[in-house]
């Protein structure tokens, strides 16, 4: 029996040493920022009006041809029912990248289709699909203390949305549920073990 259990054992740290939990994702914007702890959030009010093929601001930059959606209706159409209001959002065209000035651990924003039926975007790959006139904050969050400072997204045509980029840089760790199951069967055959000595 003795032996038994110091198998059981080892087996157990053995699996909750090697478990990576990685990323989470979220579509609801609250959630998002209550795990993510600290969130900045930039509204994009002041980005270049037109068409540009990247913009810096204070924390971050962004590289892809896009156009920015400042001066109303008469240039980007109306998209408020989605939740886009003037001044200051972003029209894209094709794949686009944000590149952080320092490592962050969280990443998110509100994500528009105006024009296409169905979208399927990807934020590294991390994917999401809304139709035609749907809209949602989309964002990911590692649970390991890992962190990153660039993101692509893709699966992007002309006519969809984002804004409201929303990014935390203070390190999140969760107990993935294999450790919890690891402490859960150490305490286990614990008691077993005590049980046996009576």
């Amino acid at each position: 029996m003795k032996k038994l259990s110091l198998l059981l054992v080892s087996c157990l740290l053995m699996l909750a040493s090697q478990a990576h939990a990685g990323f989470v994702t979220f579509t609801d914007r609250g959630d998002f920022e209550t795990f993510a702890g600290n969130t900045a959030v930039d509204d994009l009010l002041g980005v270049s009006n037109g068409l540009f093929d990247g913009f810096t601001r204070d924390e971050f930059s962004y590289t892809g041809s896009h156009f920015g959606c400042v001066d109303g209706v008469t240039q980007c159409g109306d998209n408020s029912a989605m939740g886009f209001d003037y001044p200051g959002y972003v029209w894209m065209y094709e794949t686009g990248m944000f590149e952080f000035n320092t490592a962050i651990s969280a990443f998110g924003l509100d994500l528009g289709v105006r024009n296409n039926v169905s979208v399927t975007f990807a934020l590294n790959g991390l994917p999401i699909t809304l139709s035609r006139g749907e809209s949602s904050f989309f964002g990911f969050s590692s649970d390991d203390g890992s962190v990153f400072s660039q993101i692509t997204i893709s699966g992007v045509s002309s006519g969809d949305l984002f804004d409201n980029v929303t990014y935390s840089s203070e390190p999140v760790i969760q107990a993935s549920s294999p450790s919890i199951l690891a402490l859960f069967g150490l305490a286990f055959v614990s008691m077993l073990m005590m049980k046996k000595r009576r």
